[in-house]
């Protein structure tokens, strides 16, 4: 699965303070009303033990579908963190341009120093 941005049925527990094996459960009755698949979701992890557990890895629309059923205060943690992520993701992009542009500036004075370099020898 190719998400830009996600969230595991684990880290919705975590917020919410709802046990994993809840979340679990009300993926399912969610993806069941909505006629989907749930092995297009279904992701594992390793617990303490080493031992290979599932989880769910929702998109953004899947788990506010999700929590809408909750009371505010969890549907508010699950907010707040999808707004970090969103942050940590438009942080990224803008490093990512300004090291481009960098990059881009560099290129364009090696070229003019190796221009100048060749019209020295002409």
């Amino acid at each position: 699965m190719n998400l830009k941005y996600s969230m595991t049925s684990r880290e919705i527990a975590e917020l919410t303070g709802k046990l994993h094996k809840n979340v679990l459960a009300d993926c399912e009755k969610m993806f069941n009303e909505l006629k989907v698949q749930p092995v297009d979701f279904l992701d594992n992890y390793q617990d303490a033990k080493g031992e290979e557990r599932k989880q769910y890895r929702l998109d953004r629309d899947l788990t506010m579908t999700l929590v809408t059923k909750y009371d505010t205060a969890r549907r508010y943690a699950v907010v707040r963190r999808w707004r970090e992520l969103e942050e940590q993701e438009a942080g990224r992009e803008l490093i990512a341009q300004g090291e481009a542009q960098r990059g881009g500036g560099l290129k364009v004075l090696v070229l003019q120093v190796s221009q100048r370099g060749d019209l020295r020898n002409a």
